[in-house]
C-alpha cells in the first residue's frame, strides 16, 4: 500500500489548507485518537466561517460549506451565518444534495454524514472502520472465488498467474486486517448524486463507494474503475446529460454513461494528477484541472480532450462553470483564472487581495464570486 498522500492532499497541506495525511500508523494511541475524532462532536466556534473551508454547495439562498475540524456552516453573508452541530471532529472535504432533498458530506477517515431535512441534524452513517469491514469482506469473497478457480483448472494447466493473483489478494487481506487494528487511513474526497438517485463517493487509494438508499448504507465498488495501482480518486461530478466523471492521481480519469454501473477510462492528454472536474450546466463542455496549472477541456462530454497551454504554474484546486459557459478556476496565491469554454485560450487572470489559497468557488446571481479556502468564505467582485 502506498504510504504517501496524494498531490491534492499534500498541496493543501503546503498551502495551509490542512489535511491529515491518513498515513498508516501501527500504534494503538493513533487508532485511539482516530476513534475519538470520529466520535467527538465538532466544537462550536465564532471563527468557523473564517477557518479552513474546502468545499461548498448552493443551498436555501446561501451556501453550505465544509472544512477542517468537522466544521459545516450555513453561510449567507459575512454577518449572517451559522454553524451546524456535527457529530465528528475530522476534516470534512465535500458536500452534495441527495435525491430526497437531504444532504450528504464526506471527509477524513472515510466519514460519511447525512443531514436530515426533517430533523435538521447531521448524523454519522459510515466511517473508516465500516470501510475496512467492507474491504475485508470483499477480499474474503475474492480469495474464496480464486481458490475455487484454481481447483477447477486442469492438472496440466499453467497456474502461475492465477496463484500470483491469489497471493496478491491474500496480502491485501492482511493489510486490511492490520488497517482495522491501526485505525482508518482513507480520506473520502468527493461525493455526487447520479440522476437515478445513486450516490457515489471517491477517495484515497482508489476508494469508490456507492449507496442506493440515499446514503443510509454503502457498498465497495472499487473494481468498476480500471485502477489497478489504486491511485487516488480526487473528484467526481456529473454533466447535464447525467454522465458521471472521475479524475484523480497519475492520469486516472473515467466516465460512466449508465449511472455508475460501468466505467470507461478517458485520456486527458496529461500523465499527472487532476484535482477537480466541472461540467457546464447546459452544454457538453467539461474542464478538468490540477497539478502545476494543467487544464484539459472537452466539448463532447469527455469523448475527446485538449490540454491547454499553461498560463499559470499554480495548482488549481476548485472551479465552477456559469450558465454562459465561462469557467472559473481557483488555487494558490489568491489567483483566479477565467475563460470561455468555446475559446479556452482566451484567458483572464485575477488576484484576490488576500493572496490566500482557495479550494472552491461559486457565483452569485449578480456575478460576485463566493470563495472558500484558507481563510474561510469570502465574497468578491472581480477587479475590486
Amino acid at each position: 500500500m502506498k504510504k504517501i498522500i496524494s498531490g491534492f492532499l499534500s498541496l493543501l497541506c503546503c498551502s495551509g489548507l490542512l489535511f491529515s495525511s491518513g498515513l498508516l500508523f501501527s500504534s494503538g494511541l493513533y487508532a485511539q485518537n482516530k476513534l475519538e475524532l470520529l466520535n467527538e462532536p465538532a466544537l462550536e466556534s465564532q471563527l468557523a466561517s473564517k477557518s479552513v473551508l474546502l468545499n461548498m454547495i448552493a443551498h436555501d439562498g446561501g451556501y453550505i460549506a465544509v472544512g477542517e475540524r468537522g466544521h459545516i456552516i450555513d453561510w449567507k453573508t459575512p454577518e449572517q451565518w451559522s454553524q451546524f452541530a456535527v457529530p465528528v471532529s475530522v476534516t470534512i472535504t465535500d458536500v452534495s444534495k441527495l435525491a430526497n432533498g437531504d444532504l450528504v458530506a464526506v471527509g477524513h477517515d472515510a466519514v460519511i454524514l447525512l443531514f436530515k431535512q426533517e430533523s435538521q441534524e447531521w448524523i454519522k452513517v459510515f466511517d473508516g472502520y465500516s470501510l475496512t469491514d467492507l474491504l475485508i469482506t470483499s477480499l474474503g469473497k475474492q480469495i474464496e472465488a480464486q481458490e475455487l478457480r484454481l481447483e477447477s483448472l486442469p492438472p496440466d494447466a499453467s497456474k502461475y498467474d492465477e496463484e500470483y493473483y491469489l497471493e496478491d489478494l491474500q496480502f491485501a487481506l492482511e493489510d486490511a486486517q492490520k488497517e482495522k487494528e491501526a485505525g482508518p487511513n482513507k480520506p473520502l474526497l468527493s461525493v455526487i448524486t447520479a440522476d437515478n438517485g445513486t450516490v457515489f463517493a471517491t477517495g484515497a487509494y482508489g476508494t469508490l463507494l456507492q449507496s442506493k438508499d440515499n446514503g443510509q448504507t454503502w457498498e465497495f465498488i472499487n473494481n468498476r474503475v480500471d485502477n489497478e495501482s489504486k491511485f487516488h480518486l480526487n473528484a467526481i461530478t456529473k454533466d447535464a446529460n447525467g454522465n458521471l466523471f472521475i479524475v484523480g492521481e497519475n492520469a486516472v480519469a473515467a466516465k460512466s454513461s449508465d449511472n455508475g454501473e460501468s466505467w470507461e477510462r478517458m485520456d486527458l492528454s496529461y500523465n499527472g494528477s487532476f484535482f477537480g472536474i466541472e461540467a457546464s450546466p447546459n452544454s457538453d463542455h467539461l474542464v478538468a484541472f490540477g497539478l502545476q496549472g494543467h487544464i484539459a477541456v472537452s466539448d463532447d462530454s469527455g469523448e475527446n480532450w485538449v490540454l491547454l497551454p499553461k498560463s499559470l504554474s499554480i495548482s488549481f484546486l476548485g472551479g465552477t462553470i456559469d450558465e454562459n459557459g465561462t469557467a472559473y478556476l481557483v488555487g494558490h496565491g489568491g489567483l483566479i483564472l477565467t475563460f470561455p469554454l468555446t475559446n479556452p485560450e482566451n484567458q483572464s487572470i485575477y488576484k484576490h487581495p488576500s493572496g490566500s489559497t482557495f479550494a472552491s468557488v461559486m457565483l452569485t446571481s449578480d456575478k460576485q464570486l463566493v470563495l472558500a479556502g484558507q481563510l474561510g468564505i469570502k465574497r468578491w467582485t472581480i477587479g475590486n
